[in-house]
């Protein structure tokens, strides 16, 4: 395994460049904490309709839900920005610009007939679900504002370097069923990803 022999953490708390509500899913690398938790995305069939089986089906109107994993901190990987590898005998300098933007610092993914609406600039849940579970939308507002940093990285020889961004968040996901006069019409589950702090990363790694 390649030694690590210097990281540069440049900034953080900022956030990154406006996307999808469920961009979470497409980062290189999530993983939780904890390891004994999944991500709904993992959850087998079988997994589904045991904890479907544990929401309570006696409700008149709207949602009952059966919460599985409780605001559990998960650490990523969201993207490389930038890999140099240096098998020269002299350095390289390389100037890079780091460029910041806000985004909404939740992010939801779905499963079932449950889905994701839009009300104004914010992404939820259907049939305010997102109302049952006590979601705050706080800091949620979209700026198009950017700001940049320029930074000059010396690559030694026989050294690579990533620029990459990370990031640490926290994930709640259950299953749930809405009722309508003690009818079933909708299930699934669903997922809240909150961005709790995301920063740039800079990694030296020795060729070997």
């Amino acid at each position: 395994m390649k030694k690590l022999i210097g990281i540069i953490l440049l900034m953080a708390f900022i956030f990154p460049k406006d996307v999808h509500a469920d961009q979470y899913m497409y980062f290189q690398d999530i993983v939780f904490e904890t390891k004994v938790h999944k991500f709904l995305h993992e959850f087998s069939e079988y997994e589904m309709n045991k904890h479907l089986n544990n929401v309570d089906d006696r409700k008149f109107w709207g949602w009952s839900t059966h919460e599985v994993t409780t605001h559990e901190k998960v650490f990523f990987q969201k993207e490389t920005l930038l890999m140099i590898e240096n098998q020269g005998t002299t350095a390289i300098d390389q100037s890079y610009t780091l460029k910041v933007s806000e985004q909404s610092k939740i992010q939801f993914d779905t499963r079932g007939s449950i889905a994701t609406k839009i009300k104004g600039k914010i992404k939820g849940l259907d049939f305010n679900l997102d109302t049952k579970l006590d979601i705050s939308y706080a800091q949620t507002s979209v700026s198009n504002l950017e700001e940049e940093t320029k930074i000059n990285i010396e690559v030694d020889p026989m050294t690579s370097l990533k620029v990459a961004i990370y990031g640490e968040g926290y994930i709640t996901n259950g299953v749930g069923r809405y009722f309508r006069f003690f009818r079933e019409i909708r299930e699934g589950g669903y997922e809240v990803f909150v961005l709790a702090t995301e920063y740039y990363g800079i990694e030296k790694t020795p060729i070997t």
